[in-house]
């Protein structure tokens, strides 16, 4: 069977968000608690789809969630952003 080609195309802008957590050195940065005995912080990335690259970053403590981000992120109106299941969090909405 021969696989075919589809090509996925939208309308909108199409944007992904996602985080990731940078460890550092506990003696340099006191102020990035993470966990007991781990520092680090956390970098918030939007990836545009049609210009592929970084569209946007913010950096904060590495306690921070991932849903906390989201209404910092400068998006034009009807855009569409992908996230992870786990970024999501109702109760702030």
């Amino acid at each position: 069977m021969v696989a075919r080609h589809y090509t996925f195309r939208v309308k909108n802008r199409l944007h992904s968000l996602d985080a990731t957590a940078i460890d550092l050195c506990a003696s340099l940065s006191p102020w990035a608690t993470f966990r007991r005995t781990k520092y680090a912080v956390k970098v918030y990335g939007v990836f545009n789809h049609r210009r592929y690259r970084l569209a946007w970053a913010h950096s904060t403590e590495g306690t921070g969630h991932e849903s906390r981000a989201v209404p910092d992120v400068p998006l034009l109106p009807s855009s569409i952003v992908a996230v992870e299941r786990s970024d999501n969090d109702d109760r702030q909405y």
